[in-house]
């Protein structure tokens, strides 16, 4: 049949079929609870260009909480601690499997997502190398090692190709959930 779409349509059998559930905004998942966390820690992850920092500086602002840049792990669990913080998360923290884990207990995770070829701009931007494709190649390579522990961190994506106040405005919508 040439032009024509055809759909799979497969009946399932289920109990309860005139069962439904709607979730709401703020209305808490039992399946998603480690979200709900009473930490108040918003953690913010992805590669270098991702603008990071520039929307951890303008959601502490909102906030009126703290901004913090854990070094290493050792810091980053005392700043998770703490509670009621805005926490950048060094990108090499999300290459153990462990550390992984415990950012994505600790608090409300966005993983800032960019691809490769943005990230490359804003970092020649911020520091010209001279060698713009060998950077997106850097970039790709990176996005591509680290891609799986974002996705597993997570608990919100926000789009990183807009402005960091665009940025903001998704977050906060977000952490009110």
């Amino acid at each position: 049949m040439a032009g024509k779409t055809q759909f799979i349509k497969r009946k399932q059998e289920v109990s309860e079929a005139d069962k439904t559930k709607v979730f709401a905004k703020g209305e808490r998942r039992e399946d998603f609870a480690d979200m709900w966390s009473n930490t108040g820690n918003i953690l913010l992850v992805g590669l270098p260009g991702s603008n990071r920092v520039a929307l951890g500086r303008e959601l502490a602002a909102r906030m009126g909480i703290q901004l913090c840049q854990p070094a290493d792990m050792d810091a980053l669990q005392r700043d998770c601690a703490e509670g009621n913080r805005v926490i950048v998360v060094p990108t090499a923290i999300l290459e153990q499997p462990e550390n992984v884990s415990f950012v994505h207990g600790a608090g409300k995770v966005f993983y800032l997502m960019a691809d490769a070829r943005q990230l490359a701009e804003r970092l020649e931007d911020r520091s010209p190398s001279g060698d713009a494709d060998s950077l997106w190649r850097e970039c790709a390579l990176r996005l591509e090692a680290g891609q799986a522990a974002f996705m597993t961190a997570l608990h919100f994506i926000v789009q990183a190709s807009g402005s960091v106040e665009d940025m903001a405005e998704d977050v906060m919508e977000k952490v009110s959930w």
